[in-house]
Protein backbone atom coordinates (compact mmCIF):
# COMPACT_ATOMS: atom_id res chain seq x y z
CA UNK A 1 0.00 0.00 0.00
CA UNK A 2 1.14 3.52 -0.83
CA UNK A 3 0.20 6.58 1.21
CA UNK A 4 0.37 10.18 -0.05
CA UNK A 5 1.14 13.10 2.26
CA UNK A 6 1.85 16.75 1.68
CA UNK A 7 2.54 20.02 3.43
CA UNK A 8 -0.12 22.56 2.43
CA UNK A 9 -0.21 26.31 2.96
CA UNK A 10 -3.50 28.10 2.36
CA UNK A 11 -1.74 31.27 1.26
CA UNK A 12 1.73 32.78 1.36
CA UNK A 13 1.40 34.04 4.92
CA UNK A 14 -0.55 31.16 6.46
CA UNK A 15 0.89 28.48 8.71
CA UNK A 16 1.64 25.29 6.72
CA UNK A 17 -0.08 22.08 7.80
CA UNK A 18 0.30 18.36 7.13
CA UNK A 19 -2.32 16.66 4.99
CA UNK A 20 -2.36 12.87 4.62
CA UNK A 21 -4.58 10.93 2.26
CA UNK A 22 -7.22 9.01 4.17
CA UNK A 23 -7.17 6.04 1.77
CA UNK A 24 -4.11 4.19 0.47
CA UNK A 25 -3.28 3.56 -3.18
CA UNK A 26 -2.63 0.03 -4.38
CA UNK A 27 0.29 0.96 -6.62
CA UNK A 28 2.91 3.67 -7.01
CA UNK A 29 1.35 4.95 -10.23
CA UNK A 30 -1.94 5.67 -8.48
CA UNK A 31 -0.13 7.35 -5.61
CA UNK A 32 1.83 9.57 -8.02
CA UNK A 33 -1.43 10.58 -9.75
CA UNK A 34 -2.93 11.50 -6.37
CA UNK A 35 0.21 13.47 -5.42
CA UNK A 36 0.00 15.45 -8.70
CA UNK A 37 -3.68 16.08 -8.05
CA UNK A 38 -2.88 17.55 -4.63
CA UNK A 39 -0.35 19.94 -6.17
CA UNK A 40 -2.94 21.13 -8.71
CA UNK A 41 -5.65 21.75 -6.12
CA UNK A 42 -3.63 23.13 -3.21
CA UNK A 43 -0.60 25.28 -2.51
CA UNK A 44 1.70 22.33 -1.70
CA UNK A 45 5.15 23.04 -0.33
CA UNK A 46 6.19 19.40 -0.35
CA UNK A 47 4.64 16.07 -1.32
CA UNK A 48 5.78 12.52 -0.65
CA UNK A 49 4.70 8.89 -0.99
CA UNK A 50 5.31 6.27 1.68
CA UNK A 51 5.08 2.53 1.15
CA UNK A 52 3.84 0.45 4.03
CA UNK A 53 5.36 -2.97 4.53
CA UNK A 54 4.30 -5.74 6.80
CA UNK A 55 2.11 -4.92 9.80
CA UNK A 56 4.13 -3.29 12.57
CA UNK A 57 6.96 -2.19 10.27
CA UNK A 58 7.80 1.45 9.63
CA UNK A 59 6.74 2.97 6.29
CA UNK A 60 9.45 3.75 3.75
CA UNK A 61 9.42 6.97 1.72
CA UNK A 62 9.66 6.02 -1.97
CA UNK A 63 9.14 9.48 -3.47
CA UNK A 64 9.59 13.02 -2.19
CA UNK A 65 9.33 16.35 -4.00
CA UNK A 66 9.92 19.79 -2.57
CA UNK A 67 8.03 22.44 -4.51
CA UNK A 68 9.69 25.46 -2.89
CA UNK A 69 12.62 26.89 -4.86
CA UNK A 70 15.82 28.47 -3.51
CA UNK A 71 14.22 31.92 -3.08
CA UNK A 72 11.08 30.61 -1.35
CA UNK A 73 8.62 30.61 -4.24
CA UNK A 74 6.28 27.64 -4.71
CA UNK A 75 6.71 26.16 -8.19
CA UNK A 76 4.25 23.95 -10.06
CA UNK A 77 5.01 20.26 -10.53
CA UNK A 78 6.24 19.96 -14.14
CA UNK A 79 5.21 16.73 -15.88
CA UNK A 80 8.81 15.93 -16.77
CA UNK A 81 9.60 15.85 -13.05
CA UNK A 82 7.55 12.71 -12.49
CA UNK A 83 9.49 9.49 -12.12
Amino acid sequence: MYWVSCIIQNDEHATPWHCAASDPCLDLSGAMDLARDYTRKFRCLSVWVDKSGSPGSRPVTVFHKCLVNAVGDVEPWADQDAT
